[in-house]
């Protein structure tokens, strides 16, 4: 069984793969899938995923910048790239130790990426959520996630992030049967 009580064979982007059907040049194997992998030779995804792994320092906003447009557009708002730095501090405070894990990638031309990956650590702070702030509780969590991302001149100019939060908050017993909102 897995963190989340499901079966550990059971395969979250199961979904995903019957919904994106490989294509020529659209999708890369999941077996393929390195961190170390420069998709298109414009989104380095190990320095993506450290730049989130690692909780930002006195260069977090420069660092960001290096990735990000600023501004650039996250779930159809303009965001500046302090708004990052601002959540992965805040992310850092409230989950220790975390590690993401890319699970697939999905390439629609060289400025359109798909990311699906897992983001795992120990609940450690007040976790800012849908459904208010949940106490520390010492829990390990885990929280699947699918960013889309848009790219131009080397840089990420926007992003869809699709989490599943709600799991997350099951896995921390702060949503589902017996609580209250």
């Amino acid at each position: 069984m897995s963190m989340s009580g499901r079966p550990a064979s059971y395969d979250r982007l199961a979904p995903l793969r019957r919904f994106c059907e490989p294509g020529p040049g659209i999708r890369m194997p999941l077996s393929a899938v390195d961190p170390r992998h420069t998709v298109g030779m414009t989104l380095d995804l190990e320095r993506l995923m450290s730049l989130w792994d690692v909780p930002p320092g006195p260069d977090a906003e420069a660092e960001f910048a290096g990735l990000y447009a600023d501004p650039f557009v996250l779930n159809g708002a303009s965001t500046p790239v302090s708004a990052l730095v601002a959540m992965s501090r805040g992310l850092h405070a409230a989950v220790a130790g975390q590690r993401r894990e890319i699970l697939d990638v999905l390439t629609a031309g060289p400025d359109r990426v798909a990311v699906a990956f897992v983001v795992r650590g120990r609940h450690v702070g007040p976790l800012p959520s849908r459904l208010g702030t949940v106490p520390p509780t010492g829990r390990d969590v885990e929280m699947s996630v699918i960013d889309l991302f848009t790219l131009s001149g080397g840089r990420i100019t926007e992003v869809r992030a699709v989490s599943d939060e709600l799991g997350m908050l099951i896995g921390l017993g702060a949503a589902g049967p017996g609580t209250q909102p």
